[in-house]
């Protein structure tokens, strides 16, 4: 049996090297999934519960979280997943023939959220499929509205309109699956220029700044704000709050919130400062109904 001991900057290290592996690799990672990545590699549920054992929570206070069910498996941002699913998604496939003219009806642009499309295309006889910030990825037909591709792992089926034209999609990647509703082309061209243009400003949002500040005061009550919160982002802080609520309790109250940069995906990056410590905190944009879609912190 060997043992690993990780610092917390140690841990952020090793993450960014398995980010960079995977690069050369041919495979992108955000640095989030980067990071989450990590801690299942290690055997923890996310890297938040990673994140609170290098930082010093108590091993009982863990073991009380995953008595009462939240030792789950999910994702960093709280998204659930299962064995059985991604155990599916990793299985074999086999390709049928397929005629590609009949592709044309997936070919567009598909949102997920406020930040991430997918731009679904064909070159002749080839099917490719694009994220937002990633490079494109070659799928191939397991059924007549089913595709996969094998590095990474994950298969794409749509959804067809009456008029026989898919109105959307899901990706079924990491044991989760994703819904996109198909959008016109020039919603994702608007946002990727609007998005150059907002990190070569760098410049950060008042209004991400006002929801981040009322939502850490919130974190500090020890009663998390949810009214400024989107659907999904509900979802992830219910469900990682057991484990991070400590971290709050350990930290104190906040006394002054840096703006340090606009990374590249676009997120205003704050230092948190808090009476008895700090964190990297990141905001991304926000739902057009002006809630939070996207935070992440993490420990300098």
């Amino acid at each position: 049996m060997v043992t690993i001991t990780l610092s917390a900057v140690g841990a952020k290290n090793a993450a960014n090297r398995l980010r960079e592996f995977l690069a050369a690799e041919g495979i992108k990672l955000k640095q989030t999934h980067a990071y989450e990545a990590l801690a299942q590699v290690l055997g923890y549920p996310n890297w938040n519960t990673l994140q609170a054992l290098i930082n010093g929570t108590s091993s009982s206070e863990i073991a009380a979280n995953a008595a009462n069910g939240f030792a789950e498996m999910i994702d960093a941002q709280g998204s659930r997943y299962t064995v059985e699913r991604l155990a599916e998604q990793a299985a074999p496939r086999t390709a049928i023939t397929f005629d590609p003219k009949e592709f044309d009806k997936f070919v567009g642009c598909y949102q997920f959220s406020p930040d991430t499309f997918c731009t679904v295309s064909r070159k002749e006889e080839l099917f490719h499929a694009r994220l937002t910030g990633q490079g494109p990825l070659e799928f191939y037909p397991e059924s007549e509205s089913k595709f996969f591709t094998l590095r990474p792992p994950a298969q794409l089926s749509f959804k067809l309109s009456a008029q026989g034209f898919a109105e959307s999609l899901m990706l079924h990647q990491n044991g989760r699956e994703h819904l996109a509703k198909r959008v016109d082309e020039s919603v994702a061209t608007a946002f990727e220029e609007a998005l150059q243009k907002y990190v070569a400003d760098n410049k950060p949002s008042p209004e991400r700044e006002v929801l981040l500040r009322r939502s850490i005061a919130a974190f500090h009550t020890g009663a998390p704000n949810y009214e400024d919160m989107a659907p999904g982002t509900i979802e992830s802080t219910k469900r990682t709050w057991p484990t991070t609520r400590p971290t709050f309790r350990r930290l104190g109250k906040l006394t002054d919130l840096k703006f340090l940069r606009v990374d590249a995906e676009g997120w205003d990056v704050y230092e948190a400062v808090f009476g008895n410590g700090k964190l990297i905190w990141k905001v991304g944009p926000l739902t057009p109904d002006h809630k939070l879609a996207g935070t992440w912190f993490e420990f300098p």
